[in-house]
């Protein structure tokens, strides 16, 4: 029966790692959703989710592999994504668990997205509805007149950013205001910033300091950041990766050695070649694959010269890895005999 749910878990502090649309924050409760049937099942802490009380509803049915979720969560509340594209809430009222007055916003709806107390909703129409804690994001009145022809959402723990059809960006909540004028044809986020791929292939990034909103240009944390193909991140960094493989990181707090986001004159060395074929993220360190099956592994507290106990499996994974999977704070790499390693 597990096989068919897809649960919305609890713990926190999230990882904004590959996929943009991070709907995974709630800390004290649980909802699955059964992908078969519509149904929803949730709980653990009543005030903050884990009670659904008088609702009922049929969620919309989820595709294998689809990574637009039907169920998001804030830290003490859930939405739920039904089949007739409504909404539904439960949980904390404070924190985006009470849309009842928002009824009439919350039709025709075709995506949700969560900070850590207040939700978004993407409209067919390419409108934007917020509701929630007002300086998490729950209130998006500043910037609510440019909201239209939206193609793309993303999130950090407080503030929501909006791509619009010619790569405007708009942002509310802690961070505010018009971001990006044109020219953003992705966007990523951490836990205090966001990153646009632009349209010529390079990045630009806003937000909070310390979290990667500044690009650094020079010194031993200088990068430069073009002919990017896609971005990974952790809590405060930033990792992009070209489409010749190659690597370069920035963020948290700049120059100052151990904050995860820099690597050290190994790792760089290690990445010099190129040849990446995978990256993947928790919520302080980075992995790459590279086309040699060995693994390249940097963050916070882990540097490839020193680190326990990265150190005791580092030679395992300098050949014949083919996955490298993590969770928030977890690795583990499967090898090419079916073994697998994990730190």
């Amino acid at each position: 029966m597990l096989a068919s749910l897809v649960l919305v878990l609890a713990f926190g502090q999230q990882v904004a790692a590959y996929h943009q649309n991070i709907c995974n924050r709630a800390k004290n409760a649980f909802a699955a959703h059964n992908m078969y049937q519509g149904n929803v099942v949730a709980w653990g802490d009543q005030d903050n989710g884990g009670d659904m009380g008088d609702v009922t509803l049929g969620v919309a049915s989820m595709s294998v592999g689809s990574t637009d979720p039907v169920l998001c969560s804030t830290a003490g509340a859930f939405a739920a994504l039904k089949a007739d594209n409504t909404v539904v809430t439960w949980g904390n009222q404070l924190q985006g668990g009470f849309s009842a007055n928002s009824t009439e916003e919350l039709v025709n709806v075709d995506s949700l997205y969560s900070t850590r107390e207040a939700f978004a909703a993407l409209k067919d129409d390419g409108s934007v509805f917020a509701w929630g804690d007002a300086g998490m994001g729950g209130d998006a009145s500043a910037v609510q007149e440019w909201l239209y022809n939206i193609e793309e959402i993303a999130s950090c723990k407080d503030s929501f950013a909006a791509r619009n059809s010619s790569g405007a960006v708009f942002t509310w909540g802690a961070v505010e205001g018009q971001a990006l004028e044109t020219g953003c044809v992705r966007m990523y986020a951490n836990q205090g910033a966001f990153a646009c791929v632009m349209d010529d292939n390079t990045v630009t990034a806003f937000g909070k300091d310390g979290y990667g909103a500044t690009i650094p240009s020079g010194g031993s944390a200088g990068v430069s950041l073009s002919n990017i193909q896609y971005i990974h991140s952790t809590y405060k960094c930033f990792a992009a990766v070209t489409f010749d493989s190659e690597v370069q990181s920035w963020g948290g707090e700049l120059g100052q050695d151990g904050d995860g986001c820099t690597m050290s004159p190994t790792v760089k060395t290690a990445l010099a070649s190129g040849g990446v074929t995978q990256m993947q993220s928790s919520a302080y360190n980075f992995a790459a694959l590279k086309d040699d099956s060995s693994v390249v592994f940097w963050g916070q507290s882990y540097d490839a010269d020193n680190s326990l106990p990265y150190m005791e499996i580092k030679s395992q994974l300098q050949s014949g890895v083919v996955d490298v999977f993590s969770n928030y704070n977890a690795w583990a790499a499967l090898k090419d005999d079916g073994s697998v390693v994990n730190w």
